[in-house]
């Protein structure tokens, strides 16, 4: 019976998405807050890191978070997630963040960090935002797939 569960659990894969869900908006001179939402739709429970990269943009050293603040510019999100069937096969952790002083825009960079039991399907691993004299925020300019 073990050796029929072991070659099941080989088959098996975690199969996750992952997205940001951000305003259209961000203001200069404020925290901000973005959210990073992971889900996964497969048939293995997993845990993994999230990378948030970003440009022009710092993250604050938060005083309890479940991400990890490795410098100004970088950050790993822990996520924990189920097999689709359960309720906890999704996720969302929110990221503040400050803009930097007179920047003419910021972007993020979000990938997986490395790793090997699973497969990473996305959406959109960037998003950038451009500043709007008229409306005097930074407003979405574009998000999608990196390419590198």
């Amino acid at each position: 019976m073990l050796l029929v569960f072991q070659a099941d659990n080989v088959t098996r894969r975690a199969l996750l998405s992952y997205h940001v869900a951000s305003g259209d908006r961000f203001y200069p001179e404020t925290v901000n807050q973005l959210n990073l939402t992971s889900s996964n739709v497969g048939d293995k429970s997993c845990s993994f890191y999230m990378l948030i990269r970003s440009v022009n943009a710092s993250f604050p050293a938060p005083t309890q978070s479940t991400y990890v603040h490795i410098n100004n510019t970088l950050v790993k999100v822990l996520f924990t997630l189920s097999e689709r069937w359960f309720s906890m096969n999704k996720a969302t952790e929110s990221i503040f963040f400050y803009i930097d002083e007179n920047v003419p825009g910021f972007s993020f960079k979000i990938s997986p960090e490395s790793w090997n039991n699973g497969v990473f399907v996305s959406s959109e691993n960037f998003v950038r935002y451009i500043w709007n004299e008229r409306e005097k925020c930074y407003m979405l300019r574009e998000s999608g797939m990196w390419v590198t």
